[in-house]
């Protein structure tokens, strides 16, 4: 095994997607909060005048990578720097940039892999508490402080932001000590005016003080008289890696089970992982944020009077998108059956014009392996749940709709994103073969600004007294329907085993 030095910084963000107030044909702006993620991601292996790293930029490429896949980060709200593009100057103004965009409802996450520095103050102002400055090492730094990046720059650059919650992860180091392993490559220079500056001579107090502050998350890839590593058999920095892999596929560090990860579960997975495969380093974490501050992202797009009204809508504007019972699906998801699709014809026989029709398996409008679509500011119309459908299945598993599906020992319950259960959407599969149902109609915005209405039951019977009540109940009065997602029940109380519109009750069990 081989290994090499590191330390590093990650910005976490809270994500939770919801549309705007429901209503199919008028959105009520009024309570759409707007809340943005953005981040600058900086990786440096292959430095210009300093000994090189080998892992830094990919621990830069992997994190952008599951905030985008897993987090339904937008890809236009990420900014990465890799190598030579992470010059000093292109930091700071790459900070500033993003100043111009994000507002202080929003999360800002700073992520660095590179080397880092520490030393002796050598100039004002300087760190009082220990006598010391800390110091990011960009991909243009010649050996002396001034083209370093110090601590207190990198504070009053990322003061200057409004995001009301910022996380700062960094996986460099800044001091001396020694990491276990058979190679190891430190990932900390020596700068010309910090010679003086020895592991066991370090205070107590490192870079993190200036981050250590309100509105802050900061995670650290070990303390302050270590170094941190990156691994040829991981092939990324220890801590980054583990940070990766509690972030990724299944969620794996998100141990309060509401399919979420924020910035203190991922810590909380890669800390004890990062020391069981180096035992000298130890990640910290200073937590500045009250509750957890989640890693997905809530956006809500301003949506007009007729975004969602597509019975009206021009013909080719709206895509019906069914379940499909053959072809690829993402893991998890199964093949439908035709009673699936029975919903739909009471949706498609209201369009004035024609429209779409599609499935979850077209591979030109749907990303089969994950289940998002490809276009951009198109209007959607789905039918069958998270069981069957890929696209229902991806958006309500990344937070991108505003309840999601979950079968807990045999009990069917819809919870909302933020992951608060809907105790009164409680219904047992005996119940569903006994003749009764639930459906919800749900609508949303993705990061694309695609707009979606969602209508399914537990039940393919379910799913089909949606499409009916949504037809003849719903949308005569669509006015009235002012939130994101109504929840219905329907019960065969002639026992005739048919979804009769007089059996579904007009009085929602829960909406929001």
């Amino acid at each position: 095994m081989m290994i090499f030095m590191k330390w590093m910084t990650l910005v976490l963000i809270f994500i939770l997607i919801t549309s705007t107030q429901f209503s199919i044909s008028n959105f009520d702006q009024a309570n759409a909060a707007k809340i943005d993620c953005w981040a600058l991601i900086i990786g440096i292996s292959d430095y210009e005048s300093q000994n090189d790293l080998r892992y830094a930029h990919p621990d830069a490429n992997d994190m952008e990578d599951v905030l985008i896949n897993y987090h339904n980060w937008p890809e236009s709200h990420i900014y990465k720097l890799i190598n030579s593009s992470a010059t000093k100057s292109n930091i700071l103004d790459h900070i500033i940039r993003i100043d111009s965009q994000e507002d202080s409802d929003d999360l800002f996450l700073f992520f660095f892999a590179g080397h880092g520095s520490q030393g002796v103050f050598d100039q004002l102002p300087y760190d009082e508490a220990d006598g010391m400055d800390e110091y990011l090492i960009p991909y243009d730094c010649t050996g002396d402080t001034d083209s370093a990046l110090r601590d207190d720059e990198l504070q009053e650059a990322l003061d200057n932001l409004e995001s009301s919650k910022k996380v700062v992860i960094l996986d460099t180091c800044f001091s001396g000590g020694i990491a276990r392993g058979t190679e190891l490559q430190i990932r900390s220079i020596t700068l010309n005016d910090s010679a003086g500056a020895s592991a066991r001579s370090i205070p107590a107090e490192t870079s993190t003080r200036d981050l250590d502050k309100d509105g802050y998350v900061t995670l650290t890839s070990c303390d302050e008289y270590e170094l941190a590593a990156e691994s040829s058999d991981l092939e990324n920095g220890v801590f980054t890696y583990y940070l990766i892999e509690g972030l990724g596929s299944g969620y794996p560090a998100d141990s309060n089970s509401n399919s979420m990860v924020s910035a203190e579960e991922a810590f909380a997975y890669a800390n004890p992982r990062t020391t069981a495969f180096i035992p000298d380093q130890h990640p910290q974490i200073y937590d500045w944020i009250s509750g957890d501050v989640e890693l997905e992202t809530v956006i809500t797009i301003q949506v007009t009077d007729s975004d969602l009204d597509f019975p009206n809508a021009a013909e080719g504007d709206v895509h019906f998108l069914y379940p499909n019972f053959e072809g690829v699906k993402p893991s998890g998801v199964i093949r439908a059956l035709l009673s699936d699709w029975t919903a739909m014809g009471y949706l498609i026989g209201m369009c004035q014009n024609i429209q779409n029709e599609v499935t979850d398996t077209d591979d030109l409008i749907v990303d089969t392996d994950r289940g998002a679509v490809k276009l951009q500011g198109k209007t959607f119309v789905l039918t069958g749940g998270p069981v069957v459908n890929g696209v229902v299945h991806y958006y309500e598993n990344n937070r991108v709709a505003p309840v999601y599906w979950k079968n807990v020992k045999g009990v069917n319950y819809w919870y909302e994103a933020n992951g608060n259960r809907i105790d009164e959407t409680a219904l047992s599969f005996s119940q569903i073969d006994d003749g009764q149902d639930m459906f919800v109609v749900e609508s949303f915005i993705d990061n694309e600004d695609n707009k979606f209405l969602v209508i399914y039951g537990y039940g393919w019977k379910g799913t089909f007294a949606g499409g009916k009540f949504f037809k003849f109940i719903m949308y005569p009065n669509i006015d009235i329907y002012n939130d994101s997602y109504y929840v219905f029940r329907w019960i065969d109380e002639n026992n005739n085993g048919f979804v009769e519109l007089e059996e579904i009750s007009d009085i929602p069990v829960v909406y929001g």
